[in-house]
């Protein structure tokens, strides 16, 4: 009789301890507001707003040439007049392969090949 009294405490005493474990509850109730933004978070100059628009362009290279600048990608849409390469100046002339590739003129001896 009292050994089944005592395991009747033992499981009365497990099964407040599992209860007042699983009902507890948080107490930080602090609040994150996403909808609302404030001063100091905010942009401040033109370079600020223009790194925030073009940041999901910076690993742009990555994507379009895998392999680096001698993808697949890079020769399939430049030849196929999908992408355009302009030439500023000197800037872009990168000895003519892009305009090469994109007449058909392309030799064995390319750099990008």
């Amino acid at each position: 009789m009292k050994n089944k009294i005592s395991k009747h405490i033992y499981w009365g005493v497990a099964f407040t301890f599992a209860l007042s474990g699983s009902l507890s509850s948080c107490t930080n109730l602090d609040e994150n507001v996403y909808s609302e933004v404030k001063e100091e978070n905010f942009y401040s100059n033109k370079r600020e707003i223009m790194q925030a628009a073009l940041r999901p362009y910076t690993h742009m290279q990555a994507w379009l040439a895998p392999t680096g600048q001698n993808g697949h990608y890079y020769h399939s849409e430049l030849s196929a007049d999908q992408v355009a390469w302009p030439q500023k100046g000197r800037h872009g002339y990168d000895g003519g392969d892009h305009i090469r590739l994109h007449y058909h003129t392309w030799t064995e001896n390319e750099n990008r090949l």
